[in-house]
This record gives structure tokens, C-alpha cells and sequence, in this order.
């Protein structure tokens, strides 16, 4: 008899204490385009264009990704979460196609939600959701992609380089309309990426390859 009324107060606390899922939402920090800040100086486009990083592909998809979304017109931090979430949507096709993981079944996403919906990025459908701030992309889990998350990942890779990159990157998507960059789901957006993206060495294999990246490349990129 113990024993039960043990395991019953033992059930009850675990029904109050809330799980992962049912906690309260992680209060989202408010992430600013680096242009915004008080000490924001462009650099010149003849600095940019001597710039040559040796990055993997990853963080250049993301940032190209965020680009092209404040071209056609979402704000910056829709911009991060979104581009990251291609992102992650690309690295998960190609794990599967190496076989390393089962197939993704998206099975967490809230697709009954009246908030819920799917924008076209880089030619992928990517799964997103309309917050109080904004929409934000998905992991194929459900979980938020969160733009701070995102600014740091870029920084991190980026480093004292990531203005350059952006300024470069900007000047690229702002040659093309928002209609030529968000056709078939942004099919285009996609296609000017391959023109830009580090080329890997011959036999080098792997995610998280290094390759150079050549930022002269982004003022002269055409369909």
C-alpha cells in the first residue's frame, strides 16, 4: 500500500512538472543586421574583392540563403532562420544520400497550426512558422531555427570577414529581381549558390570540408 501511494505522488509530480515540449518558450533575442550598428563602416568593394577564405560550404549557403531572403523581402531576423534552415535541409538530404541516417520523417512539425506554412528557399519547401515576432524556419523535429543562433554560427565562420562576405553577397542578389530570385521556389537562388560555393578538392570527401571561397566571384555572378 505504501508502495502505491509512493509511485501515485511520484506520477503526479511528474504530470505537474512540465516536459521539453510543453515549457514555456525560450524568450527570443532581438538580433540586428550588422549594418544597423552605431560603427558600422561599408568596406570598399576593392577590399572585398581581394578577399579569399578557406571556409566550408555550410556557412556560405547560409549566408547566401539570408541574403536572398531580405532581397525578397523578409526581415532580418526571418532572413537567419530561414537561410539556416535550408541549410539544414540541404546537409540532412546529403546525409541520407550517404547513407549515414534513416530519412527524415518530419513528423514534429505542426502542420495543423493555423501558423504554419512552407516558403521557398533555394529550391527547397522549407517548413516554417509564423511567431508573435515574426516567421521563423523549422528543423524537420519542430524546433525553432532561432536567428541569434544563426548570427553567432555565421560569426563563428566567418569572423572578421562576415561584413565583407555580406556586403559582397548583397551586391550579388541585388542584380537580380525578386521574381527571377524567388521563381520555383527560389530554383535561381540556388543555381547562382553553385556558382559561388567553395569548390572542394578532388577526393576530398565530407560535410565540413574546407575549399576556398573566392568573394570576387559574387560581382560578376549571372544566371
Amino acid at each position: 500500500l505504501r508502495l502505491k501511494r509512493a509511485l501515485k505522488r511520484k506520477l503526479q509530480q511528474k504530470e505537474q512538472t512540465p516536459t521539453k515540449r510543453q515549457r514555456k518558450p525560450q524568450e527570443e533575442k532581438v538580433v540586428q543586421a550588422p549594418e544597423k550598428s552605431a560603427d558600422y563602416t561599408p568596406p570598399s568593394h576593392q577590399t572585398i574583392r581581394s578577399i579569399r577564405l578557406s571556409i566550408n560550404r555550410a556557412p556560405v549557403m547560409t549566408l547566401w540563403s539570408v541574403v536572398v531572403c531580405e532581397r525578397v523581402g523578409y526581415t532580418y531576423m526571418e532572413a537567419l532562420s530561414l537561410g539556416r534552415a535550408v541549410t539544414y535541409m540541404n546537409a540532412q538530404s546529403k546525409l541520407e544520400a550517404m547513407g549515414v541516417v534513416s530519412k527524415a520523417t518530419y513528423d514534429g512539425l505542426p502542420t495543423n497550426s493555423p501558423n504554419f506554412q512552407v516558403v521557398g528557399v533555394l529550391g527547397r519547401a522549407v517548413p516554417a512558422l509564423k511567431t508573435e515576432t515574426g516567421l521563423r524556419g523549422l528543423r524537420f523535429s519542430g524546433d525553432i531555427v532561432w536567428p541569434y543562433a544563426v548570427q553567432k554560427y555565421l560569426e563563428n565562420n566567418f569572423s572578421d570577414k562576415l561584413i565583407h562576405v555580406r556586403v559582397a553577397m548583397q551586391v550579388a542578389a541585388n542584380r537580380f529581381s525578386v521574381s527571377e530570385l524567388t521563381e520555383s521556389m527560389g530554383r535561381n537562388a540556388y543555381d547562382l549558390y553553385t556558382k559561388i560555393r567553395p569548390e572542394v578538392p578532388d577526393g576530398v570527401r565530407g560535410l565540413g570540408a574546407q575549399a576556398s571561397f573566392d568573394c570576387s566571384a559574387l560581382f560578376t555572378l549571372s544566371l
